[in-house]
């Protein structure tokens, strides 16, 4: 809760402390970082703009830092630039697609060659396939002539 500068009204107001780009998926949160409405309210009884003055910790695949969403527009995107969050022309690189033009990039770069196929597994002999066989209709056995002493002890308890 946040009380209004104007009014004193007690608001209820959604604080970012931090910005994970990798989850914020569409840019909304950096997007909202950079235009200054991010961490603002508007009172609901008056109307006035509440807008928060804290840091916000951004925290890139490469690097953490904070902003202040209230400082200037060309200072943030100059460091949004730098922290590889903006492109030079002001594209917003956050969420996904940001991650996956690094791997691509990174992938290029390593000229990393896909793994090599496994050897086939190998074939079952006949002497496998008669060990498989016996050790089947043995456990079967087994496991009947087990049902049977169970069966045969409990009907010894029973009388």
């Amino acid at each position: 809760m946040i009380s209004c500068p104007k009014c004193g009204e007690s608001n209820k107001i959604i604080y970012y402390a931090s910005i994970n780009t990798f989850m914020d998926i569409d840019g909304s949160l950096i997007a909202r970082l950079i235009d200054g409405t991010l961490n603002t309210h508007k009172c609901h009884n008056c109307g006035t703009l509440i807008r928060l003055s804290r840091d916000v910790l951004i925290n890139t695949p490469n690097d953490m830092f904070y902003l202040n969403p209230v400082e200037s527009r060309e200072y943030k995107e100059s460091i949004l630039k730098k922290n590889r969050i903006l492109t030079q022309n002001g594209r917003n690189l956050s969420g996904s697609e940001s991650t996956f033009s690094k791997a691509k990039t990174k992938l290029e770069k390593e000229q990393v060659k896909p793994a090599p196929i496994p050897p086939p597994a190998p074939k079952i002999t006949p002497r496998t396939q008669i060990y498989n066989e016996l050790h089947r209709i043995l456990s079967e056995k087994l496991s009947s002539k087990i049902e049977e002493d169970t069966e045969k002890e409990e009907s010894k308890n029973d009388t």
